[in-house]
């Protein structure tokens, strides 16, 4: 980490089959990502994003950082704010980034953020 923590989070990114109850997080209901393309996707929208072991990745920013364990059920997000800006930069990175995954983040402390 290159700053000192103010806020963490655990979010999940993952896709409901269509006809499911998209109010809940039903990890039995989930369409597959497909792991090559959320790569390849990850390092575009992310260009300086490493990644330090197979299907685990580290993306850096001043003000955040975030690492991705992936599967294909769902992606578990681990973000560390370190600045007073960074929730806000984050959120705008995880907005597109769930756009062009085209699926939804919910926060493990109960809400859907997209």
């Amino acid at each position: 980490m290159q700053g000192e923590v103010q806020m963490s989070w655990d979010i999940i990114l993952e896709k409901p089959l269509p006809g499911t109850n998209v109010d809940l997080f039903d990890e039995s209901s989930l369409e597959a990502f497909d792991l090559t393309a959320v790569q390849n996707c990850l390092r575009v929208i992310c260009p300086h994003i490493t990644e330090t072991r197979p299907l685990w990745m580290l993306y850096e920013e001043r003000s955040f950082e975030m690492e991705f364990d992936l599967a294909e059920d769902f992606i578990m997000l681990h973000v560390h704010i370190l600045e007073p800006t960074g929730e806000q930069q984050f959120l705008i990175l995880l907005g597109e980034i769930c756009k062009k995954l085209q699926c939804r983040a919910f926060d493990t402390g109960g809400d859907y953020l997209f």
